[in-house]
């Protein structure tokens, strides 16, 4: 076996995990053998890949291992030994740490089982979802992945089948991981490791010095932004924290980063400001880290990946791609989507339903038809250039990607109809299955019914104590409350456009497309808290209010 040491002093969110359970016929190897084999792969903080397979042990299977999963003799007869499906294993897992609930379990048979098939393999780097709860729930009574399903709110079935165990240990390290995150400040692997392995009576606070005690102990359990300041009152550092209350003590956790001691060791005093949601506490941390630029922030901030549909308008004849750029460059963006599997399925959808070219500009510049002209998909703009044609059938698609999707289905529909009768039937089959897509993500759509860069919508997100607000004016951003603005700047804004003299933009300026990229990245993991109200749909702001149950925001 190779040891070499993986690399573990990268950030989290840069990591990929694989998650990993097995079905076996005892508690311990060689004596007892695999069954099943259940792993999934997490990257960008997401599930992006599963890899699941009965495994022949030639050896009778326990009656009660048969009761606990439904395996039985007569299922794993046609199934691939271990050592046929080994270097599969191998390479699904790749360089990426092993995750598991209760590891050393799976982690032995998974190294038995590898090394009894002449596998060469590196040591892998393995997380204990089991570990990190017995520090991080010190109080719970059962710690099983059935309990912490249940503590986390994790909707699940069919537990004790190795892919069905290995998917929900998968969604509760995520949910581990953003609390990790936010109550000890672990950001990269390495800290995730020694968090882990730390001793039960370890991971506690430490001494705070008494310059910094009083502040630390009015630290409210909400959200907010965070200054650390200096002994001349300059601030030094910038944060923001889901509850500033836990976010604040992880400095003093022995856990603690190397750049959290650096702070206590040059820091006099924390202040912080309270906001209703997480969302406008991390515009607020943005925004005063470039007003500021202390001395422990990074002006470079790291965003998700956001997945849009760009059209750009730049073209004489455009046509929608997806992109994960927010751009001022002329061009309408929709989105953000869910995943790339939905704006994937949304653009083709787009290509089905509509007479757009799907040809890139290269191709286009031929001046020739293709095969999508022949089978009348296309307008052909490069041999028929006729502009009106195009603008009616791209307003078609403006309507589908702002959420009018009943045209759209009906158009598969009679598509598909139409080359059924003609008895081409893979065409019709294409057609059904884009009509079936489109009913299938009626609900995944993008937030905004709008291009992005001209939307105007007023989001109302839901706090604990109390709403926030955000308006989006045609590339402008305003946010309610923002201590970096005048008191009534976002009350203002909203008054002037209904008056009509606030002044409009043309696109989102470059000075907002981060706090656009932090919003909409944000809003697309939380939809269930907003609620949006498009301007367009009321006549003043009067009626604004009262469609928003008179709650002047």
């Amino acid at each position: 076996m190779n040891k070499e040491r993986r690399k573990i002093d990268l950030l989290i969110s840069d990591a990929e995990f694989v998650v990993l359970d097995f079905e076996t016929t005892g508690m311990k190897p060689p004596a007892a053998r695999v069954i099943e084999i259940g792993m999934v792969k997490i990257k960008n903080g997401k599930i992006a890949d599963t890899f699941a397979s009965l495994i022949n042990p030639f050896v009778p299977i326990p009656y009660g291992v048969t009761a606990l999963t439904g395996i039985t003799n007569s299922h794993l007869s046609d199934a691939p030994a271990f050592e046929d499906i080994a270097y599969e294993i191998v390479k699904f897992i790749g360089d990426a740490p092993v995750v598991a609930h209760n590891a050393s379990f799976d982690y032995s048979f998974l190294i038995h089982e590898l090394t009894r098939s002449e596998i060469e393999f590196q040591e892998f780097t393995t997380i204990c979802t089991l570990k990190i709860a017995k520090r991080l729930h010190p109080k719970l009574k059962s710690r099983s992945l059935d309990s912490l399903r249940k503590h986390y709110r994790i909707n699940h079935r069919n537990l004790h089948r190795a892919l069905s165990d290995a998917t929900v240990t998968a969604k509760l390290f995520l949910k581990m991981l953003k609390k990790l995150e936010e109550e000890a400040g672990i950001r990269t692997l390495d800290q995730l490791v020694k968090y882990q392995n730390l001793p039960k009576n370890q991971g506690k606070i430490r001494t705070v010095k008494k310059s910094l005690l009083g502040d630390l102990s009015s630290a409210p359990d909400a959200p907010g932004v965070y200054f650390w300041k200096d002994r001349e009152g300059k601030i030094i550092y910038v944060g923001k924290a889901k509850s500033l209350k836990k976010r604040l003590n992880s400095y003093f956790l022995s856990t603690a980063e190397r750049k959290a001691k650096k702070i206590i060791r040059k820091a006099k005093r924390i202040e912080f400001k309270e906001t209703n949601t997480e969302l406008t506490a991390l515009l607020a941390e943005t925004k005063l880290i470039k007003l500021h630029n202390p001395e422990f922030n990074s002006q470079l901030k790291k965003f998700p990946q956001t997945l849009f549909i760009k059209i750009d308008l730049t073209k004489k004849f455009p046509h929608p791609q997806i992109t994960t750029k927010l751009k001022c460059d002329g061009s309408d963006y929709f989105g953000p989507y869910r995943n790339r599997e939905v704006a994937t399925d949304t653009l083709e959808i787009v290509n089905k339903a509509f007479k757009i070219r799907e040809c890139n500009e290269r191709e286009f510049s031929r001046k020739k038809k293709c095969y999508l002209a022949e089978l009348e998909r296309c307008l052909a703009p490069c041999v028929y250039p006729d502009k009106e044609l195009y603008e009616l059938e791209m307003k078609n698609v403006y309507e589908f990607l702002s959420g009018e999707n009943q045209t759209t289905l009906n158009i598969l529909l009679k598509k598909m109809q139409i080359y059924s009768n003609a008895m081409r039937f893979e065409e019709a089959a294409e057609f059904r299955d884009a009509a079936q897509r489109l009913l299938n993500q009626l609900k995944r759509n993008a937030i905004l019914a709008e291009p992005i860069n001209r939307a105007k919508a007023l989001i109302e997100i839901r706090g604990e104590k109390a709403n926030d607000y955000i308006l989006f004016i045609e590339g402008d951003f305003y946010i309610k409350g923002d201590i970096t603005q005048p008191r009534d700047f976002f009350e203002r804004a909203l008054k002037d456009y209904f008056d009509g003299t606030l002044k409009l933009r043309d696109g989102i300026p470059p000075e907002n497309i981060e706090y656009f990229k932090i919003a909409l990245g944000w809003l697309n993991t939380h939809r269930d808290l907003i609620k949006i109200y498009y301007l367009k749909n009321y006549g003043s702001l009067q009626e604004l209010y009262f469609a928003m149950g008179n709650s002047n925001p």
